[in-house]
């Protein structure tokens, strides 16, 4: 189905986003 499809990427790009953000976190304060 589309939206199975959907909600997973929907679910992993939140997941890989708040990793992202959590990385630029962690270079700006320890850089």
């Amino acid at each position: 189905m589309f939206w199975d499809k959907f909600s997973a990427i929907r679910n992993w790009w939140r997941v890989s986003e708040g990793a992202l953000l959590g990385w630029s976190f962690l270079g700006g304060a320890l850089g």
